[in-house]
């Protein structure tokens, strides 16, 4: 087992300290229980906790500089009263970028999210596309993998 020792942090680039946690088995935005992600104010949200809390729940992946990012958020309203429909909430999770740069892509939107910077989550869940909604149980359990459409929400009806 590797230990990474820091006498003077000024000397250690934030490469060689992300290799070094990389190396004992730690990862950014991950805790013993799973994945970590920020409320928009910054908060840490340990996932599995917020989902025992929340769900089932439908999580859209999203990021603004993916192509189909506005028309993603104009459609939102609709996507949510069709999740709403089926007994869901909407949680847009923001991945893979800073958080200044998703509460600056979404000021205004009145949309609820959370934030996973280094795309924790979709690692996990093996989303390999975003936009993407993926219905998930409390125990953290992907139910569903959906189109980010109202009409494929109706059509999944529950699962």
């Amino acid at each position: 087992m590797y230990t990474l020792r820091v006498k003077r942090l000024s000397h250690f680039s934030v490469a060689a300290i992300m290799s070094a946690l990389i190396i004992t088995g730690h990862t950014v935005g991950s805790s013993a229980a799973g994945p970590v992600v920020t409320t928009p104010d910054g908060r840490p949200i340990v996932w599995a906790e917020w989902l025992e809390d929340n769900g089932p729940v439908a999580v859209l992946f999203w990021a603004s500089w993916v192509p189909d990012a506005a028309i993603t958020l104009d459609n939102l309203a609709t996507i949510t009263a069709a999740a709403h429909k089926q007994d869901l909430e909407v949680i847009l999770v923001v991945v893979q970028e800073s958080l200044s740069e998703a509460k600056e892509s979404l000021e205004g939107s009145n949309t609820e999210w959370l934030h996973d910077r280094f795309g924790h989550l979709l690692k996990q869940n093996r989303v390999v596309s975003i936009p993407r909604i993926l219905v998930i149980s409390g125990d953290g359990t992907v139910i569903e993998q959906l189109e980010v459409t109202p009409e494929s929400i109706r059509a999944w009806g529950g699962g």
